[in-house]
């Protein structure tokens, strides 16, 4: 049985200056405005990381759909109000319960992942094999070194023309 969504449907903040709109104050500092949460119609036409940026354009096309009174896209915030409105949106727009974790992101107990990397002993010698790294996993068996043979340039199976100018 799901239960029902208990976040808050409307946050409210207080202007801490008043918006103007063409020169003109259309709602005083000090009034509190109620934030509607927004759904996909308030936030059609916008990105989702534009709001998460708290893109000034974003935040303004958005007011006028959620806000109570009405901001208008064309009014004039202050920055401040500006932010503490982003903030109220950003809060709608949050996860309110964490996220189950798979069984591959669990940790310990510790607080660590189940292994640990750890230097082996002994691989920085002149026969470690540099190709593989010489970390491995605590409890796996020591990597032993690995002898890369190369061909030699200019010998009978190179077809390639030897050091000293000849073929």
């Amino acid at each position: 049985m799901n239960k029902p969504d208990t976040a808050p449907l409307f946050n409210t903040f207080t202007l801490d200056a008043p918006i103007l709109l063409g020169g003109v104050e259309i709602i005083a500092a000090g009034t509190e405005v109620k934030v509607r949460k927004p759904d996909s119609g308030a936030l059609r036409g916008m990105t989702l990381m534009a709001l998460s940026q708290l893109d000034v354009n974003a935040l303004a096309q958005l007011a006028p759909r959620i806000t109570e009174p009405t901001i208008p896209q064309a009014a004039i915030m202050d920055p401040a109000d500006l932010m503490q409105f982003g903030g109220e949106v950003m809060d709608f727009c949050c996860r309110k319960r964490p996220r189950r974790r798979s069984p591959r992101q669990r940790r310990g107990s510790d607080g660590r992942s189940g292994h640990r990397l750890s230097l082996v002993a002994g691989s920085h010698g002149p026969d470690a094999d540099t190709r593989t790294g010489s970390l491995a996993r605590e409890g796996s068996p020591t990597p032993q070194p690995r002898r890369i043979e190369r061909p030699q340039l200019g010998g009978p199976q190179s077809s390639y023309p030897d050091a000293a100018g000849g073929g």
